[in-house]
């Protein structure tokens, strides 16, 4: 019995992965259809490699961009409370 409840649980877990799979590459078919796109990228595909380098680069500068923001926000508080030299180095 214990056993059954376990191999149930397995059972549904597999068929709620295959339809959500086969739900997202019906997606992903009707997609491509209208974008008349003909073959699907792979990992070794130039244009996968240079939009997996656009995408670092982006990430590289919004994470560069966020802590700028952050350092200048840190400094303006420190202004605002009359502690602008502390941390400076002489």
């Amino acid at each position: 019995m214990h056993l059954d409840h376990y191999i149930t649980k397995v059972k549904t877990r597999y068929r709620t992965t295959y339809n959500q799979w086969t739900a997202a590459n019906e997606a992903t078919l009707r997609l491509e259809e209208e974008l008349d796109i003909e073959s699907r990228w792979t990992v070794d595909s130039p244009q996968y490699q240079q939009a997996l380098a656009l995408m670092t680069e982006r990430k590289y500068r919004k994470s560069i961009r966020l802590a700028g923001a952050s350092c200048g926000t840190a400094a303006f508080r420190l202004t605002q409370l009359g502690m602008s030299g502390i941390g400076k180095l002489q």
